[in-house]
């Protein structure tokens, strides 16, 4: 309830006046995260509930990302694990399902930078907590593709941290449909201390992903921490 009731704070525009003169900032090109994931998509098939989260490492100037997304199943407590790399230098993308089948896909999509957009319309600034436990933070606004739309919540201090950021619009996962969605990070730290994740486990081999996969399409696209 508490990540919705944020959610819906961020998407309905409840700020305060911020500082006329911020900018748009960058957080660390080297970090790990647990970033959770709530919304709802609805495409012709009907709706399509979204409730997840995932384990990032992230490495802007290696370029690639690695993420465990932990699905929850639609009417259960019980989840799906999927274990996405994606070597962004050399355009790949590598999927390992739950009994450790991998599958390599090209991934055309440049990396997204760990940055709020230079055409971001700065919105206002959000506090969060009272008293003397307290965080300011500054909300961005701006388009993406596919008439999406992105709200960026970052500290207002100079490390640019990120909090929440939300996407709405017509676009869901490369299909037509409305789709929301909410994203808030946790547990971040600006330093990577296992870099394993960032490599294929030694052995495993990877073969094409079938053209009938029943595959989440989401799952690539819910790897980014960052709007792209």
């Amino acid at each position: 309830m508490l990540l919705l009731t944020v959610a819906a704070m961020v998407i309905a525009g409840v700020w305060a006046q911020g500082d006329p003169a911020a900018k748009p900032c960058c957080a660390p090109h080297q970090m790990t995260m647990t970033l959770g994931d709530v919304g709802m998509a609805v495409m012709a098939q009907g709706p399509y509930p979204i409730d997840t989260f995932q384990e990032i490492t992230y490495d802007y100037d290696a370029k690639k990302l690695y993420t465990a997304v932990h699905q929850r199943i639609a009417g259960s407590v019980n989840e799906t694990v999927t274990r996405v790399l994606i070597d962004y230098g050399a355009h790949k993308q590598y999927t390992i399902v739950s009994d450790d089948t991998c599958y390599v896909e090209d991934h055309a999509e440049d990396m997204p930078a760990p940055c709020v957009p230079d055409n971001a319309t700065f919105v206002g600034t959000v506090r969060f907590g009272g008293g003397a436990n307290t965080m300011d933070t500054n909300v961005w606004e701006f388009g993406g593709p596919n008439d999406q739309r992105f709200k960026m919540v970052v500290t207002a201090d100079a490390s640019c941290t990120p909090v929440v950021y939300s996407m709405y619009g017509t676009d869901v996962f490369g299909m037509p449909g409305v789709s929301e969605q909410n994203f808030f990070y946790v547990n971040l730290k600006t330093t990577i201390a296992d870099r394993s994740m960032l490599s294929l486990p030694t052995g495993l081999t990877c073969g094409p992903m079938p053209t009938d996969s029943p595959m989440d399409p989401s799952v690539g696209r819910r790897s980014l921490p960052f709007p792209n």
